[in-house]
């Protein structure tokens, strides 16, 4: 049997609302968007803004971690796709 820990963190908001969350396959970030052209990465053990990033003109749509943890790739309404080093 698999205990897992609960535990809750509060992390610092979108401007609206968070649409999408990914955590990054070494489980360290988790990365956010909303109803903005902002993307935000957080730690994930204690839920502190470790980035912003800003690039798209419109709305994003989705992301998603490479399989190293190490770049985060955006899609937006505006017809981009980003990619983006994860520190």
């Amino acid at each position: 049997m698999i205990t897992l820990e609960k535990k809750r963190l509060d992390f610092e908001k979108h401007d609206d609302v968070a649409d999408f969350i990914a955590f990054s396959p070494n489980g360290k970030t988790l990365a956010g968007i909303g109803d903005d052209d902002h993307i935000r990465l957080w730690n994930a053990k204690n839920g502190k803004l470790k980035r912003i990033y800003s690039g798209h003109k419109w709305s994003v749509e989705s992301i998603a971690f490479s399989p190293d943890s190490r770049t985060l790739a955006s899609c937006s309404l505006d017809g981009t796709i980003l990619l983006w080093d994860v520190p």
